[in-house]
């Protein structure tokens, strides 16, 4: 139903009673073709690179007794803007990285453990934490993670022919990517005080 025409727009009175614009016959097209290129240019099927921590080191304590049998676990702080909370959480690991993470670390008799942990986006800085039942988390003294230290893991992948072109001869060849960046941190103590 035509309602009226205001500065060559047609508008047109919808189901809810409410006027619309009429989008003209050509527009249609373009806005399409639009959307289409900037979500097919946009978007990549791979995953962006991830940031894998390695920390070993040993259970310092003071007042003596066993280091054995003790859980040591790295947290990690986040300066970004999908994380506006910029206290220390828990590394827990990803599903998808190459080398299955361990996140959690049990000392041996000499109070030695080894961590890797990876998440999507780079930690600012790391710090480990001890886990007693019946006490507060023991936290040990932050590290910065320098972007410099970064150690790129790269991997090499065939590229798909286009589609459509059954009859080219041509190989599309390969491509290498970074797949996740390292980091590590040896000699690392935490000391507890009971």
């Amino acid at each position: 139903m035509l309602l009226q025409s205001h500065k060559g727009v047609k508008l047109m009175k919808t189901s809810m009673q409410h006027p619309a614009i009429i989008i003209p016959r050509l527009v249609r097209p373009a806005i399409f073709v639009v959307i289409f290129i900037t979500f097919s240019l946009g978007t990549s099927p791979l995953p962006p690179p991830y940031h894998q921590y390695s920390v070993s080191g040993v259970l310092g304590r003071p007042a003596g007794g066993s280091k054995k049998g003790f859980a040591v676990l790295l947290l990690g702080r986040f300066k970004d803007v999908s994380m506006p909370d910029s206290s220390f959480q828990i590394l827990r690991g990803i599903p998808y990285p190459r080398y299955r993470d361990v996140p959690i670390s049990i000392t041996d008799s000499a109070g030695s453990f080894s961590i890797r942990a990876s998440s999507d986006i780079r930690a600012d800085s790391l710090r480990l934490a001890v886990i007693v039942p019946d006490r507060p988390l023991t936290t040990g003294t932050p590290y910065y993670v320098d972007a410099s230290l970064a150690v790129p893991n790269t991997e090499t992948y065939k590229l798909e022919p286009e589609p459509g072109c059954s009859s080219c001869a041509t190989d599309p060849g390969t491509q290498t990517r970074i797949v996740f960046y390292s980091y590590y941190f040896d000699n690392k103590v935490i000391t507890i005080s009971f």
